[in-house]
């Protein structure tokens, strides 16, 4: 059994969940969602998650050989599709002040979750290790993606994720670390294709566009530059896996804070603009956020870690904020849970 949000469910590899809610959470669990550099916004909110049940479900497909990897422990992770809630997105940016506000839902939904290791770093998976989800009607609605969308009908995140600990200050980080890599599929949700199609472009939506017409992460900036593709991470059950007492200061200050991708991701693209692809290299990240990672990676087999993505904006019309995609995590186990296939990139 795993624990997750304060109660057992279920840890199946590859779990996708249904819409049947199971149950709520009895009490609030309130999130640190500090961001900012000299001027520090300290803002709370609380998780508006629900506990779903988990079912044996994948839809992700490899290419050639590779589907025949070995398969996974059933107790190694699990995963439940987000609702974009539960998040502290911008509300405004006024006078050097960052007003937030709790996320109201997501573009994309989560439809696949896969987590794998090679001979070297794993990474631009789509069309080169994975399959592209067949084009489909929505249950109910007739919405489907078309060319010229101004948003792809399939987006991919890959995380990768190191090992090892790497430079403290400088230097290159181990080139045998290939470590592992976190990849998540989502689908472009009908409620977004149908403010498409009738012009009424969200905030979120039109920064989304912006961003996938660009096709970079590399902008400058920092906290005052619209665009910027950021991650954020909320460990549901911080408080239930352990924290080592002298870390815990600094995972509560960093628990739900926005990371901003620069360096650290590249974007691939269909020419037609069915897909996207953000790969995410944590070994391009600061030593301090590799040292946390590694020193907390016995526990993320204990926790429930909302993972959500947004693009910032700081403008009064680009802002609220809004979710892009996210999805929940549980008992991610980073060395026994990666399956292994054969990339080709690794026989060279």
């Amino acid at each position: 059994m795993g624990h997750g949000m304060g109660r057992c469910f279920p840890c199946v590899t590859l779990a996708r969940t249904t819409r049947k809610k199971c149950d709520e959470l009895e009490e609030p669990v309130w999130f640190d969602a500090e961001e900012g550099d000299s001027t520090h916004d300290h803002l709370f909110a609380t998780t508006r998650h629900h506990i779903y049940q988990l079912q044996r479900t994948c839809t992700i497909k490899w290419i050639g050989s590779l589907g025949a990897a070995a398969p996974v422990p059933a107790d190694c992770y699990s995963w439940t599709a987000g609702d974009g809630l539960g998040f502290q997105v911008r509300k405004n940016c006024r006078n050097n002040r960052v007003l937030k506000e709790p996320s109201d839902g997501s573009l994309y939904e989560c439809i696949s979750v896969d987590i794998v290791k090679s001979a070297c770093k794993v990474s631009e998976v789509l069309h080169r290790l994975v399959e592209m989800p067949p084009q489909a009607p929505y249950s109910g609605t007739g919405e489907t993606w078309w060319p010229g969308c101004p948003l792809p009908r399939v987006l991919c995140i890959v995380g990768q994720i190191p090992f090892e600990r790497g430079p403290a200050l400088f230097g290159d980080h181990p080139a045998n670390d290939h470590g592992c890599s976190i990849i998540t599929l989502y689908r472009i949700k009908p409620s977004t294709l149908h403010l498409l199609r009738s012009e009424r472009r969200t905030p979120a939506i039109s920064l989304f566009a912006q961003f996938v017409s660009g096709g970079t992460t590399h902008l400058v900036g920092g906290n005052r530059t619209s665009g910027l593709f950021k991650a954020i991470a909320v460990a549901g059950n911080v408080d239930a896996v352990g924290v080592p007492r002298v870390l815990m200061p600094t995972v509560r200050k960093f628990n739900g804070k926005p990371c901003l991708i620069t360096q650290s991701g590249t974007v691939f693209r269909d020419a037609s603009g069915e897909w996207l692809e953000v790969n995410v290299d944590i070994r391009r990240f600061c030593s301090l956020a590799r040292n946390m990672l590694v020193s907390l990676r016995d526990l993320l087999p204990r926790a429930s870690v909302h993972c959500g993505f947004t693009i910032q904006g700081c403008e009064d019309h680009e802002l609220p904020e809004g979710i892009v995609a996210d999805v929940w995590l549980h008992n991610v186990d980073l060395i026994n849970g990666a399956r292994y296939i054969d990339d080709p990139r690794g026989a060279i």
